[in-house]
């Protein structure tokens, strides 16, 4: 059984509210597949979103539930 203290390290970490504009200029852009999470992380540095790119190569193992989660339901939201 999982102590409380290994249920919270394996959360995956936050995604950060600077990220969102980011994910929108890429798909804006039109360059790549947003399920590539390589060809997001590079279009993101070349359109100047480097600290935002940086931060999403760190937390890759999380990109796909950011994607889904927190940016699919925005784009939901905004309809």
């Amino acid at each position: 059984m999982l102590s409380n203290s290994d249920t919270q390290s394996v959360k995956p970490p936050p995604s950060r509210p600077y990220l969102i504009p980011a994910l929108d200029a890429v798909k804006s852009s039109g360059q790549c597949n947003m399920f590539d999470s390589n060809c997001v992380i590079r279009v993101m540095q070349n359109l100047g979103y480097v600290e935002q790119a940086n931060w999403l190569a760190a937390h890759l193992d999380n990109y796909l539930d950011i994607l889904m989660n927190d940016y699919l339901t925005l784009l939901l939201l905004r309809g």
